[in-house]
């Protein structure tokens, strides 16, 4: 019941947040308009003085002659206008923004004061103090109006611009200490100045860390299981070490590596990372891998989800919302077609029939209401990845000790919480972005929905940590817009190797501890400093925000917020910033010195690729567009989506190792070399659209297969 408490109290708070967001951005684009029509003016005010201050500064013109000259020339009135246009338009720094405007917005931004003051419990942060102070005021008084005198009590808790605004409209205290109340409560919230005890993204998440009773209790287990040494000296001296042994491996690397050159740019070296060379495709591969999709059989999407259901009984991960057992008959026909709905982004009209009780309208509602939610979607897909990773031909691709994190975006045409706006990918409208994790065997194996376009980098380490499926990779690969310092080091903290893709034509920065070590043809391009002396000082607290994430104690994403403030570490944040710096100078001098390793990120930054084009395939109804408005809708849907892709890769790559065992039988070299470069990302032999019909084939039964495809 707490959990959803804290749910709802997120969700009130966020909408809460987007309505006065709009009303201040209406009334400062509303004087932004104003300010552009009025230029005209502006210039003509600004030619004439400036042409008066020419005068001013001309010496063949004495100063007794001065003013009669310039009299002479620009009558009085006319100056003055010019002063009057230039004063009114110009934007003057104490002046608050757009005040007139959010002034006469009075009483809709009045209208939910009374059920802020009443339902919100905020507490103070580390720089939360004019806000609480402002709203202590607020609260002890409402819904009285608060006078002149009251506000000079707390005047120096007010921004410049407001006091300014308030000593020149007295008359308008109480409109503005309201009006200003709420821009604070709300620029507040989303710094993270103050927090909401019962809430999840507005919490204080420093609160959230182990005690430091518990932490001294807990403590050598959880640094045992890191791999991480209590001592801040000992760890220096490991990071150290290890940052050494990087820069040498480089060293020796460097004259064979095409990965990388240094040049001189404004009289500095710099590192200039070079391209991937593209990877020709022979003849022989291509003969290979069309004969290989010449022999898989040609299916429609329903038959694939029933044979899969046959092989592993996915449908019983779905369990009624109140776990007691069901009394109808062929629910696993119904939910493999709310799955297929779902997934192709259909609706449940194509996939319903009246005639058939399992597929009537009414029963696909009550069973995606009842039954489709985000546990047993989970319980399902981990039931999925179980069954794959033991597939022969799916550890030829990898051993799930690598994955990917990338997002896949999706316009949202009807207004959503949680839904931004992005000409970039979602042109004139807004979308979310669906961030997913992929492993090296193809299979996807987590999914959060990230409003908007949000930095990828924020969410990184939350859904990492957070996902269930019976995965433990040890290596993420990200795209370049995927990482920072701060994730360097809380991934370095709890284990993990991160490694996103680096492309750089400007110049890589590399650090170093030790400023007397030679490193040789670096040397110029390493004299970034990294500060141990702040890793040292807060070194206690670091391996308390590790052994809280790697307990679960904390959210990862409002950690990783909480750690910034105004895109300024804290710090807290620079300390881990500074142990980041290490790790992503390792991760770095191996990326540019070792050609496969550059490429292996690559490779896999291509498979999460390669799996998306595969899901805007499957979800090809209404566009592609994602008409769900509450994120909870939004998770359920694209994860029913993905287990829809991840039945597809197992049902590949079941028959894929049937198609290889008879291309064995025709002559054909399938070493693992060849096998490897094939993907069971495969869709051109499966049907997505037309009749959906759900019977299943008898001659499948007992993991019996279908037969092969005659071409």
């Amino acid at each position: 019941m707490y959990e959803y408490e804290k749910i709802a109290t997120d969700e009130l708070l966020t909408a809460l947040i987007k309505y006065y967001e709009s009303i201040f951005r209406r009334a400062k684009n509303k004087e932004s308009r104003e300010r552009l029509r009025t230029l005209k003016d502006l210039d003509r005010a600004a030619f004439t003085l400036s042409e008066i201050v020419e005068l001013l500064l001309d010496d063949s013109i004495e100063i007794d002659c001065l003013r009669s000259r310039v009299f002479d020339q620009y009558p009085a009135e006319d100056i003055a206008n010019a002063v009057f246009q230039v004063k009114k338009l110009v934007k003057n720094e104490q002046e608050p923004i757009a005040i007139a405007e959010l002034i006469q917005s009075y009483r809709k931004i009045r209208k939910f004061i009374p059920l802020i003051i009443e339902t919100l419990t905020i507490e103070n942060g580390h720089y939360g103090e004019d806000c609480m102070a402002v709203w202590c005021l607020i609260q002890s008084r409402f819904p009285k109006p608060l006078t002149f005198r009251q506000f000079e009590s707390i005047e120096s808790h007010i921004p410049k611009k407001w006091v300014y605004y308030i000593h020149s409209n007295p008359n308008e205290v109480n409109q503005s200490m309201l009006i200003l109340g709420i821009e604070l409560l709300i620029q507040s919230l989303n710094k993270h100045d103050i927090f909401v005890p019962k809430s999840e993204k507005f919490i204080d998440p420093m609160s959230c860390l182990i005690s430091e009773d518990t932490w001294e209790q807990q403590k050598e287990s959880l640094l045992s299981q890191m791999e991480l040494p209590s001592s801040s000296v000992e760890a220096i001296k490991q990071l150290e070490e290890e940052l050494s042994l990087s820069y040498n491996e480089t060293i020796k690397k460097w004259p064979h590596s095409e990965m990388a050159r240094i040049e001189k740019q404004d009289n500095k070296d710099k590192i200039i990372v070079s391209k991937l060379r593209k990877v020709r495709e022979h003849k022989e591969d291509k003969k290979f891998k069309n004969r290989v999709k010449a022999l898989m059989p040609k299916i429609d999407l329903p038959d694939l989800l029933l044979e899969v259901n046959q092989q592993l009984d996915l449908t019983s991960c779905f369990h009624h919302i109140n776990e007691s057992n069901t009394r109808m008959d062929h629910i696993d026909i119904s939910v493999l077609a709310v799955l297929l709905a779902e997934a192709c982004n259909i609706g449940f009209s194509p996939v319903s029939k009246e005639g058939i009780e399992s597929l009537k309208y009414d029963r696909l509602m009550y069973v995606n209401h009842q039954y489709v939610r985000l546990d047993t979607l989970s319980a399902t897909n981990k039931k999925l990845i179980s069954a794959y990773k033991k597939l022969p031909t799916s550890l030829v691709w990898g051993n799930n000790q690598m994955a990917s994190a990338d997002g896949i975006r999706y316009t949202t045409p009807q207004r959503s919480l949680y839904s931004r706006s992005n000409p970039k990918y979602f042109g004139r409208g807004r979308g979310i972005t669906f961030y997913n994790f992929v492993s090296d065997q193809y299979i996807g194996f987590h999914g959060m929905v990230v409003p908007g376009t949000l930095r990828d980098s924020l969410y990184l380490l939350d859904g990492f940590l957070n996902q269930t499926s019976g995965l433990e990779p040890k290596q993420i690969m990200t795209d370049t817009a995927g990482y920072s310092d701060l994730v360097f080091g809380l991934f370095g903290l709890l284990g993990f190797q991160f490694s996103p893709r680096i492309a750089n034509n400007h110049g890589t920065k590399l650090w170093r501890i030790d400023l007397t070590a030679d490193y040789k043809m670096l040397n110029e391009v390493s004299q970034n400093k990294i500060n141990t002396a702040r890793i040292e000082k807060n070194w206690s607290e670091i391996l308390r925000v590790a052994g809280s994430l790697k307990s679960g104690k904390v959210n990862a994403t409002e950690l990783t917020k909480a750690l910034q403030r105004n895109g300024q570490p804290t710090e807290l944040g620079k300390a881990i910033i500074e142990y980041g710096k290490v790790y992503k100078t390792k991760h770095q001098l191996r990326y540019i010195s070792d050609e496969i390793y550059a490429r292996q990120i690559l490779e896999q930054l291509n498979k999460g690729e390669a799996r998306h084009t595969l899901c805007r395939h499957i979800f090809y109804g209404k566009k592609g567009k994602l008409y769900q408005t509450y994120i909870n809708g939004m998770e359920e849907q694209l994860t029913a989506l993905s287990i829809v892709t991840n039945a597809i890769i197992y049902w590949n790559t079941l028959y894929l190792e049937r198609v290889i065992d008879q291309m064995r039988a025709e002559g054909f070299d399938c070493s693992e070399e060849k096998i490897n470069k094939l993907s069971p990302l495969l869709f051109e032999h499966i049907n997505f659209v037309g009749k959906y019909s759900f019977r299943y084939d008898p001659s499948l039964k007992n993991g019996h297969l279908r037969p092969l495809s005659s071409q």
